[in-house]
């Protein structure tokens, strides 16, 4: 699978990971009953992981990544 390509203030950067709310389609995994899972407030920045040309790997709220078409 590829990574999707991004443009960040005009550098292609490449999304890593990406914040996905859970679903019927894609629940969350399970996990033990002494784990208590909140969802993110209304209105929160969706985090993705980014990797820069240079290799290194940040955390950036997902609005202003613009797709290379």
């Amino acid at each position: 699978m590829i990574s999707p390509v991004y443009t960040l203030r005009g550098q292609a950067v490449t999304v890593v990971c990406r914040f996905v709310l859970p679903s019927k389609r894609n629940p969350l995994p399970p996990a033990p009953p002494w784990l208590h899972w909140h969802r993110q407030p209304p209105g929160a920045p969706r985090n993705a992981a980014i990797r820069h040309p240079d290799g290194t790997i940040t955390v950036r709220p997902f609005r202003g990544l613009r797709r290379i078409a």
